[in-house]
């Protein structure tokens, strides 16, 4: 969804992140290669192929450098940690390093996981809708 607002060496970090993300509870359903995969198709083709490049918490930091890289980063992150409808400990933890390691603050942290909660909420009652 906001992939769009991340350059393509942030895009590679987005999608490296994204399968340590989906690694973190020690398992990978379908929903979550979906979401992957749904996340790559955005991606430029470079940024795919270069995914597997190791990321560290330097890189991270230098290159993203702005709020709203910040912000994009975060919200694809707890938008895969939420796709199975269970947002758990592990990816809890994984995506609040990243977010400390960017330096968001706890408050802000909140708001984006209230967001992205709500945003489920609101797509599950959509399905329901649909479904009649």
């Amino acid at each position: 969804m906001f992939v769009g607002n991340l350059n393509e060496p942030q895009q590679q970090v987005l999608i490296a992140l994204t399968k340590q993300l989906i690694a973190a509870d020690g398992e990978i359903n379908e929903k979550e290669k979906e979401i992957l995969a749904f996340i790559e198709s955005q991606c430029s083709l470079s940024s795919v192929e270069s995914s597997e490049t190791p990321i560290n918490q330097d890189k991270i930091i230098s290159i993203f450098n702005d709020q709203r890289s910040t912000v994009s980063l975060i919200l694809e992150l707890l938008g895969v940690a939420y796709s199975d409808s269970h947002y758990d400990e592990e990816e809890k933890r994984f995506v609040e390093k990243v977010a400390n390691d960017l330096s968001v603050p706890s408050e802000l942290m909140e708001q984006l996981e209230s967001w992205v909660h709500r945003q489920f909420i609101l797509t599950r009652e959509a399905e329901i809708l649909m479904e009649g």
